[in-house]
């Protein structure tokens, strides 16, 4: 059985190695910190068994063109690539509203406020998946792997079945069994 071991900090990573604990993990990132960089620390788990992956770096989602004839494969538009967010409410912010509201009649700019960065990934983000695939798998493997996961990572990765939501956690797992998850799109 494959243990994962999750580590909520600013980067996002997900460390694990088969048959290992949360307090050997731990135990090897301690040892391999005195190697230097990030890299070489990451290089040291490595080296001693351990599979590191940084959340932001995994192509989690599967993408679907859309053709209007689908019997030309030619004509397949592929989509843009769109930024992976987590499924929040996005209103504006009050102070971009009445900074808006003041700006008085439009003028040929519009006014844009200010972006900041997207917050770092979180293990515990949300996402509605509408379908989850793998080659040659069937319902009973995708249950199983489900009820692994959820095993692993604890009750608050447990999907919900009703709203079809799963944490970036369990999107992890299931992509490291090899599971590509379809995100919904919003309608």
């Amino acid at each position: 059985m494959v243990m994962l071991a999750l580590l909520v900090s600013g980067c996002g990573e997900l460390s694990y190695k088969r048959g290992a604990s949360t307090q050997d993990l731990e135990a090897a990132k301690k040892s391999c910190q005195s190697a230097g960089s990030e890299k070489a620390a990451e290089r040291c788990l490595e080296d001693q068994g351990w599979t590191v992956k940084k959340l932001d770096d995994v192509d989690l989602f599967a993408t679907a063109g859309v053709s209007p004839d689908n019997r030309n494969p030619s004509a397949f538009i592929t989509p843009e690539f769109v930024p992976v967010v987590p499924a929040q409410s996005a209103a504006p912010a009050p102070s971009a509203v009445a900074a808006a509201a003041a700006a008085g009649p439009a003028t040929d700019k519009p006014v844009v406020p200010p972006v900041s960065p997207p917050p770092p990934s979180s293990p515990l983000d949300v996402y509605t998946i509408s379908s989850w695939w793998k080659m040659g798998a069937d319902r009973e493997a995708l249950a199983a792997d489900t009820l692994d996961c959820v095993a692993t990572l604890g009750p608050a990765h447990k999907p919900n079945e009703t709203t079809q939501q799963v944490t970036r956690g369990f999107v992890v797992c299931m992509h490291a069994k090899g599971w590509k998850a379809l995100r919904a799109v919003a309608g």
